[in-house]
């Protein structure tokens, strides 16, 4: 149903062309690859972003289990100083470079500590 809803939509996407333009179904068959091919491309960039997605986390858990090494008193000192001296933004980017903390972790790990304050 979704294949012969696809070619409908094809054959509307090009307007100017119709069955009678085409000689022995050589239209069809190149509706029919270009279909073929779309779906495989679709197939393919699903498998690489999943596979990718996959490694980020990975990644991720790797980056946590690093960062609790570090002890979390360090970390607050070292976050203080910095907003004291370099201000909110460049300390958020620090914490990102440097220490592996996504966007909203650096931005909520600040703020609790301008709270604190």
């Amino acid at each position: 149903m979704v294949y012969k809803l696809s070619v409908k939509v094809m054959h509307k996407m090009m307007g100017h062309f119709n069955y009678r333009n085409s000689r022995n179904g050589v239209f069809r068959m190149n509706i029919h690859l270009v279909l073929v091919a779309s779906l495989l491309l679709n197939i393919v960039c699903f498998i690489t972003i999943n596979g990718q997605s996959k490694q980020m986390k990975i990644l991720r858990e790797e980056n946590k289990k690093l960062r609790s090494n570090e002890s979390d008193d360090e970390l607050v000192a070292l976050a203080k100083e910095k907003l004291k001296t370099i201000g909110e933004i460049k300390t958020i980017k620090y914490l990102r470079i440097e220490k592996g903390m996504s966007m909203l972790e650096a931005k909520q790990f600040v703020d609790s500590l301008k709270e604190d304050t």
